[in-house]
């Protein structure tokens, strides 16, 4: 039932708006109604005496949050982009190095014979050069 009167009044709400001419004169439409009203019960004076004392420093404060969150945002993003190049050249390399020893074992230097173990570890032993 609850849900029922949400989605009837959502309803009404759009086709309220758009009865009104869209969003935009809806909005100009409550302005004006809210001047009046305001007018009417005397809220316009404090209004005006709220924005003399405190509008100034409440613009004041919310442009410096806002370019401190603008700031920390872009130091993040940035931070992000560095991470991300690390992580990209370390797999890059580690992908170069296990291709270059996959190739090494497939395909052995031809200056080299095959690998002997010696004590349980496997060295390559040089051909001796040609007198």
């Amino acid at each position: 039932m609850r849900r029922l009167i949400h989605l009837v009044l959502l309803i009404f709400i759009v086709v309220t708006v758009r009865a009104f001419g869209g969003a935009p004169a809806a909005e100009d439409r409550l302005a004006a109604t809210s001047r009046w009203v305001g007018d009417k019960t005397g809220l316009s004076v404090v209004r005006e005496e709220w924005d003399k004392t405190m509008g100034r420093s409440l613009t004041a404060a919310s442009s410096r949050t806002n370019q401190a969150v603008t700031f920390a945002l872009d130091r993040a993003d940035a931070a992000v982009d560095q991470a991300a190049a690390w992580t990209r050249a370390t797999l890059s390399l580690a992908r170069r190095t296990v291709a270059d020893k996959i190739r090494s074992v497939l395909n052995p230097s031809p200056g080299a014979r095959p690998a002997q173990t010696q004590g349980g570890t496997e060295t390559p032993t040089p051909v001796p050069a040609a007198p």
